[in-house]
């Protein structure tokens, strides 16, 4: 054998013969120099991305690359650094990836970039690097990809220009910016005019990801697949408004000096959102070819000089309460964040015989009442029908739903009465089974979902590999948004309006302006009851031994989802892991889509989900609870499978005998990871007093030896279950009963007003030293 490989060092010289021999069978090489390779961005989005585009190569026999990680700290404490910054960004689910992984590391080099010597050194080593490759690829060309602040892209591109082009025939060069491209307009020219000196428009590549999410990506292909129709419907004529919203739950604690400097207006609605304004508005390439990238350029800066320049009345702003507080928290001085706006709602006309006088309401904002992002164009309502149709009421729209919110996943949605979509070939019709969305029933809808659902900054890498520029922002373009903006900026110097996710920050148009919507006392509304049944007259703070809190269900599942933010974030700040056991259920359905949309994406890595109880049933039935858990949460989130721990039910295809000893094995698990327990459980609260899967009366209740997992029957059922016993559950640090309904409404007044633990088990749910809490929706608790 030539290397031993009980040597670590032999072993890294293995992993580098390896990528030497991919490196024969592949077609170019390429250098990526990452400037700002420690930096949060990086840290969130570009190393994992560079290692997709990495291993995409190595799987369709692509590129083959070298990476360069380049930022101010000297050598031995950037490299570990950044070794520790990859190690947990590249998350892998097997064990090939883990095998690309650690070859990825090997093409990975850190170099320090402070000075101009710095950067003669870093064109020295990409030299030697690429002298060394083999000779039957070619030199492709060198990427410079810039994580920095804007302030320094300037003296970064001109010291990557000065030192390290590549001078190899027919090979190329690109510089990548991260927005924003300027303050304003003029500070935006400047940079531009300043890059101009050393690239050629065709080299630069300004970064807007939103160009390439899924939805994004598909607007203008299903405008032009459905042209013959859709078409002739977009004009004044028949569009009563467009809205083009993006809303945040989380706010901006941590990088309020970043906002500081540009404010939702600089960092939404001058870039994202203008962006798609573009995509919904502009005239067609002739030809009806999406890849016509120069035609579709030049519609895009037609369309943004024919958008009337922002007026101040035109322009609304706000900034969340909590604002002030964080930015002093972090240092910054109270003058410059008073009027910082972290919520802004802009209308916007387009001079044009198409769209005259049709209002396109942008709309963006941080700390908001859910976290969703969406283009929807809303007709008019103007054609009478006799006889008259239940079509009259309904919404005529169509949605570009692009990420988070009312629906599970990013869509297009167009309601049948309009017309049969066609959907673009990477778009594919798909069914749903779900509460109303914007405003109608699913059943109205015909909903398109993109096939392709690669991530954005993954697509942004592998589209400048590829030198795709048709998703990047020219220097036209950029000077055509600004242009819009301008004036606006002029509105930045007033206080915005305060505001919480409980304001309302309704506003309506009067005369092409925009006006807040104010009230001065909002009344709930009294809800009388539907029957003499007792009803809870008030609101205690406490109910059998927990915290009380009542809301509607929306609500109520945001306040849950936010608790278990805040636990987790407390737990994996101190480098401990989360261990979260949810039960089963119709009622956690909600939680889930919470919690797929607002828990943080870095945590998911460190959180552990168990089950409370499961059904004797296969995990891919649809009475699994295992199966609505994959449904609603683990198939929308980037978890690693070592993390979720279903309970082991079905054993070599017979479901919980006493041969399997399944509750064993489970109980094993759960001493091997959380010795004193979950630190949060989600339980519910069955009609009949039940939780988990502890029934009235089981012999479960009155166990005289410990155990963690127990079978159990549902009773009257027959229905075999396994469930997490009362004991361990009560070892828990966090216990929250979540309860949803009117129908549960009985069994609340019974627990509370009739003490027998083997009647109710959920009375036997008391923390031993943790903390418990009802989350009781408005239904449940009024019984109406």
């Amino acid at each position: 054998m030539l290397f031993n490989m009980n040597s670590c060092q032999n072993f890294l010289a293995v992993i580098f013969f390896l990528c030497i021999i991919q490196a024969v069978s592949t077609n170019q090489f390429i250098s990526v120099v990452l400037v700002g390779a420690t930096g949060d961005l990086a840290k969130k989005y570009l190393w994992h991305s560079m290692f997709e585009t990495y291993k995409n190569g190595i799987e369709n026999k692509g590129p083959y690359f070298l990476f360069f990680g380049g930022a101010r700290a000297n050598k031995t404490f950037g490299e570990d650094t950044l070794m520790k910054i990859i190690d947990r960004s590249v998350t892998c689910y097997n064990m090939q990836c883990e095998s690309h992984k650690r070859r990825f590391i090997t093409v990975v080099r850190y170099v320090q970039l402070k000075v101009e010597e710095d950067y003669e050194n870093l064109a020295h080593q990409m030299a030697l690097d690429e002298e060394g490759h083999s000779p039957d690829n070619p030199i492709a060309g060198r990427i410079f990809y810039l994580s920095t602040p804007p302030a320094t892209y300037v003296k970064t591109a001109q010291l990557l220009h000065k030192h390290c082009r590549s001078h190899v025939a027919n090979s190329w060069i690109r510089l990548v910016l991260e927005k924003p491209f300027g303050n304003d307009r003029k500070t935006s020219e400047a940079l531009a005019s300043s890059l101009e000196q050393w690239y050629a428009e065709e080299e630069i590549y300004r970064v807007d990801h939103y160009l390439q999410k899924p939805v994004v990506k598909q607007i203008l292909p299903f405008r032009i697949k459905n042209q013959n129709w859709l078409e002739p419907l977009l004009n004044r004529h028949h569009v009563e408004r467009v809205e083009i919203v993006s809303k945040e739950y989380v706010g901006v604690k941590g990088r309020t000096k970043f906002y500081n400097n540009v404010g939702v207006l600089r960092d939404m609605m001058q870039n994202h959102l203008t962006e798609l304004l573009t995509l919904v508005s502009m005239e067609l390439p002739t030809d009806g070819n999406v890849d016509n990238i120069d035609e579709i350029k030049e519609k895009k800066i037609a369309l943004l000089e024919q958008v009337q320049p922002m007026k101040v009345k035109s322009l609304l702003f706000g900034q969340y309460k909590d604002y002030m507080q964080e930015a002093e928290k972090e240092g910054i001085n109270k003058s410059s964040s008073v009027k910082t706006p972290t919520f802004a709602a802009a209308l916007l006309h387009i001079e044009s015989a198409r769209w005259k006088d049709v209002p396109f309401v942008l709309v963006a904002g941080k700390q908001m009442d859910e976290r969703t992002t969406y283009v929807r164009i809303i007709f008019k309502n103007n054609v009478f029908k006799i006889p008259p149709t239940t079509d009259n009421e309904r919404i005529q729209q169509i949605v570009f739903h692009i990420n988070y919110g009312v629906m599970k996943e990013p869509c297009i949605i167009v309601p049948w009465s309009l017309h049969k979509a066609l959907w673009p070939k990477d778009v594919v019709p798909k069914m749903w089974s779900q509460p109303p969305a914007y405003g109608s029933e699913m059943s109205t809808y015909q909903t398109g979902v993109p096939g392709q659902t690669t991530d954005a900054y993954i697509q942004v890498v592998q589209d400048i590999v590829n030198g795709k520029q048709a998703n990047f922002v020219g220097t036209r373009q950029l000077m055509s948004m600004w242009d819009i903006w301008q004036t606006s900026l002029n509105v930045l110097a007033k206080r915005p309006k305060l505001y919480t996710r409980n304001n309302t920050l309704d506003f309506t148009i009067i005369n092409k302006q925009l006006a807040f919507v104010e009230s001065e006392h909002l009344q709930q509304k009294y809800v009388k009851p539907t029957s003499d049944k007792p009803v809870f007259a008030q609101l205690p703070k406490h109910f059998l031994g927990g915290n009380l809190y009542v809301n509607s269900t929306g609500a109520l599942a945001m306040q849950l989802t936010s608790s278990i933010i805040e636990i987790s974030m407390k737990l994996i700040k101190e480098k401990k892991p989360f261990h979260i056991g949810f039960s089963g259920g119709k009622t956690p359905a909600l939680l889930f889509r919470k919690l797929r949309e607002i828990y943080p994406l870095h945590l998911w890595v460190n959180t552990h989900i168990w089950l409370v109880d499961e059904r004797c049933q296969p995990l891919n039935s649809h009475r699994s609870n295992f199966n609505l858990l994959f449904t609603e949460l683990l198939q929308h989130i980037n978890i690693p499978y070592v993390n979720l721990h279903p309970m082991p039910v079905s054993i070599a295809g017979s479901l919980c005998t006493d041969k399997d000893e399944g509750d064993i094995l489970y109980e094993r698990q759960l001493s091997n990871s959380v010795i004193n327990g979950l630190d949060y459980v989600v339980l519910g609260l069955g009609k009949d007093g039940h939780v988990a899967s502890l029934f009235p009366h089981d012999k479960s209740l009155t166990l005289t030896t410990p155990r963690k997992v127990i079978l159990t029957n549902a009773a009257n059922r027959g229905d075999k279950r396994m469930s997490l016993t009362v004991d361990f559950l009560n070892m828990s640090k966090n216990i929250a009963l979540f309860v949803t309904g009117k129908e549960k409404h009985n069994i609340l007044n019974s627990i509370s007003s009739e003490s027998d633990r083997l009647k109710y088990p959920v009375q036997n749910i008391q923390p031993n030293a943790g903390h418990l809490a009802w989350f009781v929706d408005s239904a449940a608790w009024l019984g109406v």
